[in-house]
């Protein structure tokens, strides 16, 4: 929990100035995980599958990562049976989580059907009904069904093995032979990224995320720290930990295997997937910092050992092997009352000196037991044990301080940054919060706004204004339908924006010098994912190189909004009027004008594009994921 609370892989999304939307999904995955695992300690533990399942639509409504942690879950269960740890709490505790999970995620209008339908949902599918042919096959070992005795544990696993195989055959013979082939649609584009190269998941939207390209070993170092190093020994030792590992070892029979497996199967998955794309060094930071406690934990538990010199430990085993004796030996008491006449012993003369020995063996008995003293263990142990403890303690402070440094710069609001001038002084940068907070005070209550995807929540949070996209990617075309509004020529996208916003609002902050960010750097992605739609489009015609930009950029929609009046090569603006700039240029607002009021009032009561753009929706021709598959854009 130490390292958990301040390392920067997780805090990275999980500080409040991070404004998105892994900052409420983070707590949500670490209930999910927490409530699955706890459902499994004992046999009357399989309730908290309730909790986890309820933890998991949570985390549905909040972040499209559920997908991840779904599958986490179901691999574990499925990694359990596997290494014969199949139990009915483990059916039970997945049932409520599954059935619980999957009817919340339902409700969610995005969702709706695709945890039956996809692709990326079938492992946990399969996973639910095969704990239950497990439970079936449980009746058949212990003699229930009619017609079969009590199986021996070898003859168990072989019919089960056996059971297992003929059904899957069957299964899967019926499924080809009778199933729709578009019954099950692929795996979305994102998940395809985490096995293919960035720039080969066939889809551009997915390709234009920088968080979705591979990690690079400087940024474990920056996130992980000391952590990424601990992590493979914690791992290691938790792998020896296991019932299996351990009869190889000659170790006996461990416990809270479920626990164990759990923390391996995600640590594997985690740092695989963070190696395949950056943005996942989030989910990475659970597992690895568990697996670095069980390493120093285990350096500072021997260490503790080896301070403890060998007089305090034999004094302390006598000690546990006397009360092990008094608690099997039965007291004196029950002895004499026990004990018939024809039992009673004879006495017999003492030898000389006989009765002192036997003051002096009473008087031994009567005295109180000594504590076993604890002193400092001498030789080479003890100083390697002091030494591990001073170089553990040197190192969680700068752990700690490596931690902290990185806290006070992510923990600054994500929408206000600071620069210097030619002179030296410092300016702070509250242009983005400016710009919503002016949408907020100025602009009618259902008024909408037109923005590139990726910081519409910005919008909808800061100005509580209604947004085309709210950073959410799952609706391919709808953005695609954007990027054509904003890289057409001017009036051609003024006749779709009047159906379907009142303002415009771009990024512009190349006008300070800085690029980051600046909307006009992504007019090649906006042109590529509205070209992969509508056809119309040809994404080759939108460039920016050495030169400068292409004639197409220069002619859109997004350029005039983003340079009027900034830069004297861009004519009038035509069909927007300019309605705030902020201080220092970074955030430009436009009012449409002559807003379709009739399209509007029908986008309130309908939950579609108005019937006006009906001609233009009729061009579209809908992304197709699998056509598209491996491609480099």
């Amino acid at each position: 929990c130490a390292i958990m609370a301040v390392i920067p892989s997780h805090i990275m999304r999980s500080v409040a100035g991070s404004l998105d939307n892994e900052a409420v999904g983070v707590p949500a995955i670490a209930a999910t995980f927490y409530f699955w695992v706890r459902s499994l300690r004992d046999k009357g533990s399989w309730p908290y599958g309730l909790l986890a399942g309820l933890a998991y639509v949570y985390l549905v409504y909040a972040w499209g990562g559920y997908i991840f942690v779904l599958n986490m879950i179901a691999g574990h269960a499925g990694c359990l049976c596997a290494t014969g740890h199949f139990t009915v709490n483990l059916q039970k505790s997945y049932s409520l989580f599954y059935v619980i999970g999957t009817a919340g995620a339902i409700t969610l209008p995005i969702v709706k059907w695709k945890p039956l339908r996809d692709m990326e949902h079938l492992a946990a599918m399969i996973a639910f009904f095969g704990l239950h042919y497990f439970g079936i096959l449980e009746l058949f070992r212990l003699g229930y069904i009619p017609g079969f005795k009590k199986m021996k544990k070898s003859e168990f696993h072989r019919f089960r093995l056996n059971a297992c195989l003929y059904t899957g055959v069957a299964i899967v013979a019926l499924g080809a032979s009778v199933l729709p082939e578009d019954l099950v649609g692929p795996l979305s584009a994102r998940v395809r990224g985490l096995f293919v190269a960035h720039t080969k998941t066939g889809n551009p939207l997915v390709d234009s995320v920088a968080e979705h390209q591979a990690t690079s070993p400087a940024m474990y170092q920056i996130y992980f720290h000391w952590v990424f190093y601990l992590f493979p020994a914690g791992a290691l030792l938790v792998l020896v930990s296991t019932t299996h590992v351990s009869k190889l070892l000659n170790r006996g029979k461990q416990t809270r295997d479920e626990a164990k497996y759990f923390v391996l199967c995600l640590t594997a998955v985690a740092y695989y997937f963070s190696q395949r794309m950056s943005r996942l060094v989030l989910l990475f930071a659970f597992p690895a910092s568990i697996c670095a406690g069980v390493a120093v934990g285990t350096a500072l538990d021997w260490s503790a050992q080896q301070l403890v010199s060998d007089e305090a430990k034999a004094d302390s085993d006598d000690e546990e092997e006397e009360d092990e004796k008094e608690a099997k030996t039965p007291s004196k008491k029950s002895k004499d009352t026990a004990t018939t006449p024809a039992e009673t012993p004879v006495a017999t003369p003492q030898k000389d000196g006989g009765e002192d020995d036997a003051e002096t063996k009473s008087k031994k008995k009567k005295l109180p037991k000594k504590k076993a003293a604890v002193s400092v263990g001498g030789g080479l142990t003890g100083v390697l044990g002091a030494l591990v403890f001073l170089a553990v303690g040197y190192a969680g402070w700068v752990f700690f301080e490596h931690c902290h440094g990185l806290a006070v710069r992510m923990s600054d609001p994500q929408i206000i940054g600071t620069a210097w001038t030619k002179a030296g002084d410092r300016v702070i940068l509250d242009d983005y919060r400016e710009a919503y907070w002016w949408l907020r005070d100025n602009t009618a209550e259902d008024a909408r706004v037109l923005s590139w995807w990726d910081y519409g929540y910005q919008i909808n949070g800061l100005a509580n204004r209604t947004t085309l996209a709210d950073g959410n990617t799952w609706n391919h075309e709808h953005i695609a339908l954007i990027g054509k509004c904003l890289m057409s020529p001017e009036e051609e996208g003024w006749k779709i924006i009047r159906h379907l916003a009142d303002y415009v609002l771009v990024w512009s902050s190349q006008h300070i010098g800085s690029g980051s960010g600046d909307d006009l750097m992504k007019c090649p992605h906006m042109a590529r994912i509205g070209g992969s739609v509508f056809k119309d489009m040809d994404p080759k015609r939108y460039y920016i190189n050495k030169q400068g930009i292409s004639q197409a950029i220069f002619d859109s929609v997004l350029y005039k909004l983003h340079s009027f009046r900034l830069s004297e090569s861009v004519p009038e603006v035509t069909y927007f009027e300019e309605a705030y700039t902020s201080s220092h240029n970074m955030v430009r607002i436009f009012a449409v004008k002559d807003v379709d009021e009739e399209s509007k009032d029908f986008c309130k009561t309908h939950r579609e594009y108005p019937p006006a753009l009906k001609p233009i929706i009729a061009k579209a021709k809908a992304f197709d994921q699998k056509a598209h598959w491996g491609q480099a854009r």
